[in-house]
Parts: structure tokens; sequence; C-alpha cells
């Protein structure tokens, strides 16, 4: 019988989730996905650039119209501003994005 006392790993099934494992279907998705999250800082201006401009359009066609359509805009916009201020990863952020863009075209189109 062994007296000798083993040491003990604390985190022995830790395994470190990065925001580079994206879980997909196909492959492609899945390393487009990857190289936009390491290449953040070039994406996210991007969405800043075509959410915000778009936000501003449309809010400014809807000022005059309904207070309850610019509270629609308003929300869509600031949501994805939210977003990347919590730093999500980039496919939550593009699909909020695209949803937002949708969101204030359509208020504006109706």
């Amino acid at each position: 019988m062994s007296t000798i006392l083993q040491p003990v790993k604390a985190f022995q099934s830790y395994k470190e989730e990065t925001y580079t494992e994206v879980k997909s279907k196909s492959k492609a998705a899945s390393t487009f996905w990857a190289q936009a999250e390491q290449t953040r800082f070039a994406v996210v201006p991007m969405f800043l650039l075509i959410v915000v401009c778009i936000g501003a359009i449309c809010g400014a066609t809807v000022l005059m119209e309904s207070p309850f359509k610019l509270a629609i805009v308003v929300v869509s916009t600031s949501m994805v501003q939210a977003m990347i201020i919590a730093v999500l990863p980039i496919r939550t952020i593009a699909f909020a994005a695209a949803i937002a863009t949708a969101v204030n075209i359509l208020v504006t189109l109706l």
C-alpha cells in the first residue's frame, strides 16, 4: 500500500473556450467565422458604418411620421451597438446587424 500523496489537478477537464471555436455545419462556414473573429478590429467598424448610417437615414426619414417608428429604429440600431461594446462573438453581431438593417428598412418603407 502506497502512502505517497498524489497531486490532484483541480481543473482536470477544464477546457478554455475561445471565440474562434465556432460550431457550424460546414467547414467553410466555420473557418469564415473563425477568420472574422480573428480580424475583429477590421470587421466591427464595417458593421458600425453600415448599421449606424442606415439607422440614421431611416431615423431621419421616420422622424416626422411616428414616434413609435422612430423608437423601433433607435432600439434596433442601439442593440447592435450594445452588442459590439459587450464584445459578443462576431457571428452574433453579424446576425443582429442584418436583422437591425432589415427592420430599419422595413419600418421606413411601411
